[in-house]
């Protein structure tokens, strides 16, 4: 009986090309050149096993001493200490202290039983054939003996017809082989491509699918989350912590991962140990917010009761394989043949680790590295193969990415056992070695009946990719370039909603903030998200800072009036830290960092209190009210609508009055930002208090509650004529820089400098409208904003380019947003 020595990943198109071309009978034995040579199924993770158990042979001063841990260092010990045995080698170069290292290790090492000691007895030569492939430096040794002891390599054409291609990138070449199979009408069944790496294999099966042409791949690596299952199981019973635990509840347990990752998040300290929310009740206060409060509570209570369930996640050790197992097919009730696969492979790995698991971190780093290829068992269409696999079997064959530095991939050895250490051994030269593989890869291309060969001009980022020179050199012909055109239209998708729905959506509450308001003429899509699709948008730091100086102020003019610019240190420490008692029940660990926050917002309030000191010196008003809400009704279309909101402070006297807003950055109060519906609120708030206390306002005005930056010179060099010298900077100087910074500022109306004895405290932009003009255009702006809002124009529009830094939906919006001119309603009114 004749015998073909082919690969195992190919023996399905060789029995289909065998019974196709003898009519369905054949006696022939098709068998893989490692099942021909070697009579021993081996056990490859327990040689790696016993690998490491002889680390303690070895000296410590080795280099690599700690590396006999390293799977991948072992691999590289095994697959050297396999090609040495083929040859018979038993002496290694020992002249630097890297060989002489890596001599010790090899040394001990060798004796370890592996496959290559165990070959058969080949015995009739002259009935072998073997598949003409591109064979590697492993099998150099066996294809070299069995041909020059009789056998011939299976060869059934010779090349008849060749093509060779270039295109603009991998995709194109793609879309190439599919023309070419569709145009010249061939049979998909007759047709091999080989890639290069997985990212072709994607692009060519997404092109095939495109031109509806049936396809196979010829290896599969199966990527399947079973595997990481399994490993961050493994990963948090060897090494438990808060870190691991959390991996691993969110791969395996993702119902409870959000709940757990959010309160240990917070709560590090309270893992494995009590729970200390469910007697806290929520209470106002300015850090903490109450839908924040309550999901940390309802966290904390779907913990407790995930804990109860699931008790034997805490108590697995590495022997409970079976009940890991149970708990994963549990996750995967429905599952494939991949999966069933993927589970053998792991239950092999489980099963050959066994009598080594008392030091487990090979077999962690086995089941992390693991990759489970799987072998076609049904072929259909067009075959998809790696270069390393090309062959005579099929009569159409295109090479995929054909250029310099994939083709014809040829076999150089790096990393630990490189090409200069092995030319110190009496293994092949690279030389043999080269000419080897070159001449297999040439010789198999010239037993393909029909060859196309393409290639890439450059990759996606635009890197050029050069011609092979062997495929010049063997063909004596260069790539003809194809230049594949598609539509060069690319529209921006167009975000808008309908009318009727913008009404559903925005108008459905008739309260709006007048933030709200703002919001939208600052960018509509924004507003859609927040209002419309009410998604939740996190808190930022700086704002909650800003909450809490106001917080502070408002407690303190409460009590002392305007005196409270002189409120004592010891006063300020006190109101300060009643704003964390809240925090403090909710953290309890965190009472170092709530000491030293204390310490920080006392030193910013005593600074903002000394700037203020200066304006209510030469502020003849009395503080009236704090916290004013304001429900100003409008009418607008057919709809009653309601502006709300808090007016920080207002002070009057029994004429007048001015609105004060605090703020946590320094704001201004512009003529453009206003008509344009970006600084509505001050506007919003005088003419309600207006309206409602018949009082003439003077002024509204941001106050601002940061801390300006200083430069603070600690010394100045003079040069006189005479004689130089150094004049120390006056500290008073730059105290007073930093005081008299106008950190108030906005729009005064008439009667305003009958209450301010120095105006240069405030900044009061000129040219700034009448009260009677900014109601006039209120109106305008309010009318003109709530109208874009009722066309249902929900598109990223803004003026601002840096408006989307720190918005919270900028992935969101990605790459829709628009840059344009700043809009004013006014303009548009008058157009």
């Amino acid at each position: 009986m004749k015998t073909i020595l082919v690969p195992a990943n190919l023996h399905l198109p060789m029995y289909q090309k065998l019974l196709k071309e003898n009519q369905n009978q054949i006696d022939v034995q098709i068998i893989s050149l490692n099942s021909f040579i070697y009579d021993l199924k081996e056990k490859q993770y327990q040689i790696l096993y016993q690998y490491q158990l002889r680390k303690d042979i070895i000296s410590k001063s080795n280099t690599y001493y700690e590396s006999m841990n390293d799977l991948t260092f072992l691999k590289s010990c095994l697959s050297f200490i396999r090609w040495c045995k083929l040859y018979d080698i038993h002496k290694f170069p020992k002249d630097t202290k890297k060989e002489q290292d890596l001599n010790e290790i090899i040394q001990v090492l060798y004796p370890i039983d592996t496959k290559e000691n165990h070959i058969k007895k080949i015995e009739d030569i002259s009935s072998i054939q073997i598949l003409r492939k591109p064979y590697s430096d492993m099998e150099m040794i066996w294809i070299q003996y069995l041909l020059e002891h009789g056998a011939s390599y299976y060869d059934t054409s010779i090349n008849q017809h060749f093509e060779y291609h270039t295109c603009a990138n991998s995709r194109k070449e793609a879309e190439l082989i599919c023309l070419e199979i569709l145009e010249h009408d061939l049979y998909a069944n007759d047709c091999f491509v080989c890639t290069n790496n997985e990212s072709q294999n994607q692009v060519l099966a997404q092109m095939m699918d495109q031109y509806h042409i049936p396809y196979t791949f010829l290896n599969t690596s199966i990527y399947s989350s079973i595997v990481q299952d399994f490993y961050m199981i493994f990963d948090w019973i060897l090494n438990p912590s808060l870190t691991t635990f959390l991996s691993m509840i969110q791969l395996v347990f993702p119902a409870i991962y959000n709940d757990m990752n959010l309160y240990y998040t917070n709560f590090p300290e309270n893992f494995k140990n009590e729970f200390h929310m469910k007697d806290l009740d929520y209470e106002f206060n300015n850090i903490i917010d109450e839908y924040d409060f309550n999901r940390l509570k309802k966290a904390e209570q779907r913990i407790i009761e995930w804990n109860e369930e699931h008790q034997e996640v805490y108590d697995w050790t590495i022997y409970d394989f079976t009940s890991i197992c149970q708990c994963i097919q549990d996750r995967h009730p429905f599952y494939q043949q991949e999966d069933v696969n993927i589970y053998k492979a792991i239950q092999e790995v489980y099963r050959q680790s066994l009598p080594y698991l008392n030091q487990p971190s090979l077999f962690l780093q086995f089941i992390e590295t693991m990759e489970v290829q799987q072998t076609s068992s049904e072929i259909k269409g067009v075959l998809i193969g790696s270069l390393k696999d090309c062959n005579a079997i099929r009569s159409h064959v295109f090479i995929m990415g054909a250029h310099t530095k994939n083709f014809p991939g040829i076999q150089i050895h790096t990393n630990l056992f490189d090409e200069d250490y092995i030319r110190h051994t009496a293994l092949p030269s690279l030389q043999e070695r080269l000419a080897f593989q070159l001449d297999e890869m040439k010789n198999t291309l010239f037993s393909i009946e029909n060859l196309y060969i393409s290639y890439a001009q450059s990759d996606y980022e635009g890197k050029n990719y050069e011609p092979s020179p062997e495929i010049e050199d063997w063909f004596h012909k260069k790539a003809e370039f194809v230049n594949l055109k598609e539509s060069s239209v690319n529209e921006k998708m167009k975000m808008e909603i309908h009318p009727q729905q913008a009404n559903q959506l925005f108008f459905k509450n008739t309260r709006f903030s007048v933030s709200r308001l703002e919001s939208f003429a600052r960018c509509p899509f924004s507003h859609y998200l927040k209002y419309g699709l009410n998604l939740r948008v996190p808190t930022l730091d700086i704002a909650m800072k800003g909450t809490i100086l106001h917080s502070i102020l408002e407690t303190l003019t409460k009590k002392y009036q305007k005196e409270y610019v002189h409120v004592d240190e010891k006063e300020i420490e006190m109101v300060i830290s009643h704003e964390f008692d809240f925090y403090r029940k909710v953290y309890p660990n965190q009472s170092r960092w709530i000491h030293e926050q204390i310490l920080e917002y006392k030193e910013k309030v005593i600074l903002i209190l000394k700037q203020l000191s200066y304006f209510e010196e030469k502020w003849h008003m009395n503080i009236k009210d704090e916290e004013y809400h304001i429900q100003k009704e409008i009418e607008f279309e057919d709809m009653k609508l309601t502006f709300t909101g808090y007016i920080d402070r207002i002070d009057s006297s029994n004429t007048s009055f001015c609105i004060f807003d605090y703020k946590s950055s320094k704001k201004e109060l512009k003529q453009d930002n206003f008509q344009a519906g970006l600084s509505l609120q001050l506007l919003t708030y005088t003419i309600y208090i207006e309206e409602q206390e018949h009082l003439h306002p003077t002024g509204c005005f941001y106050v601002s509650l940061s801390s300006p930056c200083i430069t603070d010179s600690a010394l100045k060099v003079s040069y006189p004529r005479s004689k130089p010298g150094i004049v120390e900077e006056s500290k008073l100087n730059c105290f007073n820089e930093f005081t008299n910074q106008k950190f108030i500022n906005g729009w005064a109306f008439d009667g305003f400098d009958n209450y301010m004895d120095d105006n240069s405290l405030v900044g009061i932009r000129k040219n700034t409208p009448s009260f009677s003009e900014c109601k006039e255009q209120w109106n305008t702006v309010i009318n003109g904003l709530l109208t874009d809002m009722k066309k249902g124009n929900i598109q990223s529009q803004i003026s601002d380019q840096s408006a989307c830094s720190l918005c919270s939906f900028r992935r969101v919006c990605r790459n829709n947003r628009q840059i344009v001119a700043q809009v004013s309603y006014i303009d548009q009114e008058e157009e």
